[in-house]
């Protein structure tokens, strides 16, 4: 007999059993798997696209630590009005995307373990409730993407914040208590974007471990804020005016600088090109003037540069041709009185050059096809703005993602 005529007859009675066992009216009775869920310690749904109407059921899982639900829009959820069963264990939630309209539920207050709360992107509004300041374990807290509204001071009652994103809602106030929150020692992430913040930004944190803070799209006023351990910086479209300190070069892990649409005046610092760890800088829409001096370094990381939409006058920087993996350069909208830099096609990844609406004259000449080398506004910018887009989604999806990246 052969080996595989063997090994058949071996496995023969397996199969037949797996045959049988797969039978609908073998399946598990409903009273058993109920059962064999409250031994269940992780829950886990996320993008899965289910829909229909999530039993409450679930809620009351008397052992689970983490429930995982994220990114299914069609799955209607109905949270329990009361203390849930599972309020002594539960320490990780994650609801984002979810079909849950109305006000966060006052029974999120009563889970004392709960140290991870993503509720983003799931149509919510109204106020905090109070019984949600009971959380005193939450480190990870993500409400963005909502209608939520309230002062931004009442934040500062959570002791342990690690991450906080309450990005594209209404909160209001000033971030004057970021500057004596001694509490917040290991805050490594801060989105406030897109709310309606008012006032100075804090000049230091208590956190050593600050990696990101995104405040876009605020009116928030006074200098730049300089923090040692930060990598992305995101404060465009505020009203901060002054200068850019040189003091900014000394945060040198930063990987984002997005400081456009302002009111900075004054000249670019010379060192921003020799920051080893620098992808994205942005300084477009703002008063700027005098000549572009920064000397780009070899081997410098840059991808995108903005640069238009002020009063920058003399030639483009000749050390440019270091950055070996530029995708776009926009100097639009400005005083530049140059030839067309044609050395700038010897850039293997250049995509965009855009210098409209400047003095730059002569024959536009490329070492390859593929280019968009715009002289005239109205036809590059729709695909500036694509291709500023696509590499920006390269470099983080969003806050959050890139924020894990960064710890990874």
């Amino acid at each position: 007999m052969s080996y595989v005529k063997l090994v058949f007859f071996m496995l023969l009675p397996f199969l037949c059993q797996l045959a049988f066992c797969s039978s609908i009216s073998h399946l598990c009775p409903k009273d058993q798997a109920l059962a064999l869920l409250q031994f269940k310690h992780m829950f886990t749904l996320s993008h899965t696209q289910i829909y229909g109407i999530l039993p409450e059921g679930v809620f009351h899982l008397s052992n689970l630590e983490s429930l995982d639900l994220s990114d299914n829009p069609q799955l209607t959820v109905r949270f329990p009005t009361t203390k849930w069963n599972s309020s002594a264990s539960l320490m990780e939630l994650y609801l984002s995307g979810l079909n849950a309209t109305g006000r966060i539920p006052e029974s999120f207050g009563h889970l004392p373990s709960l140290r991870t709360l993503r509720i983003a992107s799931c149509n919510l509004s109204g106020s905090i409730p109070k019984p949600l300041w009971n959380l005193t374990n939450i480190e990870v807290l993500d409400l963005g993407d909502n209608h939520l509204e309230g002062p931004i001071s009442d934040f500062f009652r959570f002791g342990k914040m690690r991450s906080l994103s309450l990005a594209n809602n209404n909160f209001n106030g000033q971030l004057e208590f970021l500057s004596f929150n001694k509490s917040w020692t290991q805050l490594e992430m801060l989105d406030f974007s897109s709310n309606s913040l008012t006032g100075p930004i804090p000049s230091n944190f208590y956190s050593k471990s600050f990696d990101v803070v995104s405040l876009k799209q605020n009116q928030m006023e006074g200098p730049i804020p300089i923090q040692q351990s930060l990598r992305l910086l995101l404060l465009s479209h505020n009203n901060l005016s002054g200068e850019i300190a040189s003091t900014i070069c000394n945060l040198t892990k930063l990987v984002v600088i997005d400081l456009g649409s302002n009111n900075l005046e004054g000249t670019i610092p010379l060192c921003l090109g020799e920051m080893s760890e620098l992808m994205i800088l942005d300084l477009s829409n703002n008063s700027l003037s005098g000549t572009i001096n920064t000397t780009f370094s070899i081997g410098n990381q840059l991808i995108i540069i903005q640069m238009d939409r002020n009063k920058l006058e003399g030639k483009v920087p000749e050390s440019l041709i270091n950055c070996k993996y530029l995708k776009l350069l926009h100097l639009g909208n400005n005083e530049l009185n140059d030839t067309f830099p044609k050395w700038l096609g010897a850039l293997p990844d250049l995509q965009i050059l855009n210098l409209t609406y400047n003095k730059v004259h002569g024959p536009i000449k490329a070492s390859r096809t593929g280019n968009l080398f715009a002289y005239e506004n109205e036809k590059a910018q729709e695909k500036i703005l694509v291709c500023y887009l696509q590499v920006f989604k390269l470099i983080f999806h969003n806050i959050n993602e890139f924020a894990y990246f960064l710890h990874a």
